[in-house]
Formats: C-alpha cells, structure tokens, sequence
C-alpha cells in the first residue's frame, strides 16, 4: 500500500458507462526474488476506488505516492516526494483514526465503536489491521479466494489461516455465513 502512486486506479465500464470493474496497480514484495518489487494488479471493490480517490486529492501537489506524509504534519519531508509514512507513523494514525470513529459514535449514540480492552484503548498496529480486513474480506460471498488472491498467498487455506485459525471456528463460521447468503 506504500507504493500506491497517483494514477495507480483503472477502471473498465460498460457502454452505459457504469464502472464493472476497478483495477490498483502498484509494486508487490510478498514472495518476489526483487527487493525493490515487481508491478503487480488487484481487481478492488467500490470502497477501494473511493478510498484512493479520496486519497488522489488529499496528498500533496507533485507528490506522487498516495501514502505520502500530508503538508499539514510535523514529519513532512520538505525536499522528497516520494517520502513515505513509517510503520510507526502509520499506527498512530490508525489509532487517531480509531479516536475519531469512537468520538463520532459517541456523539451520534451509536453502539458501534470500539471497547476498551482491560480499561484501556486497543493497541491498534499494522498486523492486526490487515488481519481485519482479511476477516472481512473472507465473510464476502466468494472471499476466501478473492482474499487468497489479494494477499498474495499460495493457497485458500493459508489465507483461512491469516484471517483466523481453524481452531477459532473461523471456517465453519464463513461456511454458515455462506450458506446463508445463498439461501
């Protein structure tokens, strides 16, 4: 994701011009003898298109890179655009992130936001965010293989394994779910 640069999203349309399919082209490291990465595709859902297009306007002019630091924060590198948040960086912001989401449900009295654990906020990371949008990649109909594809993994059950454990019910859990969905 670090390597997504303007321009990175393509879409295909039909002759009504409805969007049928969106396209992320960016480099890919997982499994690839080349350290600097190799270009790889993605075929993404709506969320994803509007996301990056949200992204598109919110980075800096002449910056390329869609995770670039913005303007606005004090790690702004004033002489490379092509500078890209840390690991660190990156957590604090899923974190703010997560404040913010608790802030707007608190306000609006929703019940979706998310508990403290032991009294305390959740320590968000990188890992665990990845991990969670795997899960909800594979509660998709057809998501343990659109997820096995899109985090690159050799097989579905490898990707079962990295978005929850068999041990956890992770399988029969989607596999009702399914079932669901078809009935």
């Amino acid at each position: 994701m670090k390597h997504l640069t303007r321009g990175c999203l393509s879409t295909a349309v039909d002759e009504h011009g409805r969007t049928y399919r969106c396209r992320v082209t960016s480099l890919a490291f997982k499994g690839e003898q080349d350290v600097r990465g190799v270009e790889a595709h993605w075929i993404v859902g709506e969320p994803v298109e509007r996301a990056i297009r949200i992204m598109e306007r919110l980075v800096a002019f002449g910056h390329p890179r869609l995770f670039s630091v913005l303007a606005s924060s004090p790690h702004y590198p004033r002489n490379d655009p092509n500078w890209s948040k840390t690991s660190t960086q990156t957590i604090a912001d899923l974190r703010a992130f997560m404040d913010w989401i608790n802030d707007y449900c608190t306000a609006h009295g929703r019940g979706d936001f998310t508990p403290l654990v032991n009294s305390c906020r959740w320590p968000m990371t990188t890992r665990q965010f990845r991990r969670t949008v795997a899960w909800f990649i594979a509660h998709r109909p057809g998501g343990t293989v659109a997820g096995a594809i899109q985090y690159r993994h050799l097989s579905v059950q490898m990707f079962e394994g990295y978005a929850g454990t068999s041990e956890s019910g992770f399988r029969p859990e989607v596999e009702a779910e399914q079932a669901l969905t078809r009935g």
